[in-house]
């Protein structure tokens, strides 16, 4: 053992305290280990002794630096440094518990890989201040009085701040990294590598190599040879032997980028292997879980998100909270489209935005029953209304998986994204919900005057004392009162009309004035918070509270049918005014909208109800009992053909549109479901 450097008793007298050596603990390095107590609380410390005539004492006074700037739960903890002519004390925390050498023989493998998961978020701490330890192994991991971990001995650590540093075949070699064995620059994965080595030998009981002696062992890693985990362990999961291949792989480009990304990874494999790991554990990461949000065009996308704790699903645009960090599976599924399915890495604490374009499929479907009344092809299923109800079916099997009874003569069903309105006069309204499976139920409809819809922005209902609308999120607002003369709605705005009162409703209702005898017609501006009221001669556009924004001529002939929106780039927007014969491009600041650029003449289609879709970018869908074409409002006003008559048996009887599908149900009873992304991919290019 050889003469020790003190005796029970001694003294060290430090900067503001004094250590009083109670024991001998052993020898590490070149350094001797003594439990002792500081002598005005009896605070038990560690005593790490360096005799200076040995040379190595700038070891130890590294440590002392490196410690000093290194504070963290599971890095030991340095009390004081003190340097005489003859030796060099370290002082720090005294650590009663034995190693993690000595663990690996008895504990449970959770509690081990809970140390491990600890210990990297220590290294990922001293990676951050630029530390590289170099000899992580099971001997220099400790345990307190409370079985909690802490990494010692930086005696060999090198800053990683600086470039180009060596590892000048420092180390234990059973867990050097191959970089360090061949005496190459080292980085922060190098450690990795080493703790990986340990999590293996955890759950194997082995290390991964065989060789015994050095030149054996670079033979070994030159061929990157490494025994696979469930050679030594046949009850290993796939998520932990996967994690392996990337902890310890010989190219460290393909290793994890930090120790923060590998303690974020045990954990998910943990999960998939199924070990409870401790709430103290799991508590640790809350910090680090980041948000997901995902958009898919087209939007209603089915989505699926493994994030190594459970299966997320949900409707896009989907967002999810609190997602563990780290490599994640996402699969986008939508009738008629292909399946996609990717990878994706989720920075802890960030928010991962994703926009996925999926890529429709080249099918068209043919779907013929003569039972049915009416029939939508949605993203959600077939919604078919019978004699008896509605019902759903699902898109590629057509088994049924949902039904309401719902059997009165003079029902109708209206489409609106995930949600289906049934109504009947004498009956309650009701809307369902496609993807929930579920129902509201509204107040009971009397004689039903007239029913605006849209298939995007929701339907309103006229009766005699009352208007109702449901708007683009299944919601029912019933505003009680005489039947409304007009109405518009957006995505989350209802305007109507009483006399010269003008209602919207948004959040709240509210109501103002107009003093015009001559109103011809009121309208939203859409995405915008103004009316246009529409005169003989006039514009005169609204706040939504009343206030009057501009006021000036017309400029052009006819009534206004209807204001469009195109979006022309992100947040950019080209507006248009729909006429009885014309398509009038318009110019729009701040709710004044001036007719600019040529206009379009429709009257070779006045026979055609003008609807906007979702199809490509700018366009308007517009159909009669021959045809079903579509109109560009892009840089030129063009028409294009979609399908002609000779396409279907009969004449066209009525087209349904969820977007993107079209259902065209023809004057024979067939019904044919068409992917409007998919058609329209076939000729966009000659239409613009």
């Amino acid at each position: 053992m050889g003469d020790k450097y003190l005796k029970v008793g001694d003294v060290i007298w430090g900067k503001g305290s004094a250590y009083i050596v109670v024991d001998y603990i052993g020898k590490g390095g070149m350094a001797q280990v003594y439990r002792g107590i500081e002598k005005d609380d009896n605070t038990p410390v560690a005593i790490k002794v360096i005799k200076k005539e040995q040379g190595h004492s700038d070891l130890y006074s590294r440590e002392f630096v490196i410690l000093r700037s290194l504070y963290h739960d599971y890095i030991v903890k340095l009390i004081d440094f003190i340097s005489s002519d003859d030796y060099v004390y370290i002082i720090m925390e005294y650590l009663p518990g034995k190693t993690l050498k000595d663990h690996l023989k008895t504990d449970r493998k959770i509690d081990l890989i809970s140390d491990i998961i600890k210990i990297a978020l220590a290294l990922d701490f001293a990676h951050s201040n630029g530390i590289i330890h170099r000899d992580i192994k099971p001997a220099n991991i400790l345990y307190d009085a409370n079985r909690e971990p802490r990494l010692t001995d930086f005696g060999i650590s090198v800053n990683a701040f600086f470039a180009n540093v060596t590892s000048k075949y420092a180390g234990t070699p059973a867990y050097m990294a191959p970089e360090q064995l061949k005496g190459e620059p080292i980085d922060p994965r190098t450690d990795i590598y080493q703790l990986g080595l340990i999590l293996y030998e955890i759950l194997t009981g082995h290390l991964p190599f065989t060789p015994d002696d050095t030149r054996e062992f670079l033979e070994w890693i030159n061929k990157s040879l490494i025994h696979n985990p469930s050679l030594y362990e046949p009850q290993i999961t796939p998520a932990f032997g996967k994690l392996f291949m990337k902890a310890i792989t010989t190219n460290r480009e393909k290793r994890f980028k930090s120790a923060k990304d590998f303690a974020i990874e045990i954990v998910k494999a943990s999960i998939q292997s199924g070990y409870e790991l401790p709430h103290q554990v799991m508590k640790m990461f809350d910090e680090m879980k980041a948000t997901i949000s995902i958009y898919t065009i087209p939007s209603n996308a089915f989505v699926k998100i493994d994030t190594g704790e459970k299966i997320l699903e949900g409707i896009t645009p989907y967002q999810e909270e609190k997602v563990f960090p780290g490599s994640h599976r996402i699969s986008v599924k939508m009738p008629m489209f292909s399946e996609m399915i990717s990878y994706t890495w989720v920075e802890p604490g960030e928010m991962f935005h994703s926009d996925i374009i999926l890529d429709p499929s080249e099918k068209t479907r043919h779907y013929s029953d003569k039972e049915v009344e009416d029939v939508v092809f949605t993203q959600f299923g077939i919604v078919e209304l019978r004699e008896t109800g509605m019902l759903v079916k699902d898109t590629e099997t057509e088994d049924n998986i949902y039904q309401m009874p719902y059997s009165h003569s003079q029902k109708k069903m209206f489409v609106i994204g995930r949600y289906v309105v049934l109504t009947a006069p004498g009956e309650d309204l009701k809307v369902i919900d496609l993807y929930k499976k579920t129902m509201i139920t509204g107040e009971r409809l009397s004689r039903v005057f007239k029913v605006g819809f849209e298939s995007s922005k929701g339907i309103v209902i006229v009766e005699e004392k009352k208007t109702t609308w449901v708007n683009a999120n299944g919601e029912i607002h019933m505003i009680g009162g005489s039947p409304a003369e007009e109405y518009r709605i957006d995505a989350d705005t209802f305007l109507f009309r009483k006399g010269h009162t003008i209602f919207v409703k948004k959040d709240a209702i509210v109501s103002f004035e107009v003093p015009y005898n001559d109103i011809i017609s009121v309208h939203l501006i859409p995405f915008q918070t103004y009316v246009v009221v529409e005169t003989k001669d006039k514009l005169i556009t609204y706040d939504f509270f009343g206030n009057i924004v501009n006021d000036y001529k017309k400029t052009f002939e006819g009534r206004i049918k209807k204001i469009l929106t195109v979006l022309i780039s992100r947040g950019r927007y080209q507006y248009y005014f729909l006429l009885q014969d014309k398509i009038l491009p318009v110019s729009y600041k701040r709710g004044l909208l001036i007719p600019t650029g040529k206009e379009y003449d429709i009257s070779e289609f006045d026979h055609f109800r003008l609807t906007t879709s979702y199809l490509v970018l700018g366009q308007i869908l517009a159909f009669s009992s021959k045809e079903i074409g579509v109109i560009s409002l892009k840089e030129h006003l063009e028409y294009k053909s979609l399908f002609k008559v000779p396409l279907f048996k009969g004449k066209i009887e009525k087209v349904s549109k969820s977007d993107p599908y079209l259902t065209v149900r023809t004057t024979k009873g067939d019904i044919h479901v068409f992917n409007l992304l998919s058609v329209s991919s076939e000729f966009e290019n000659s239409l613009f």
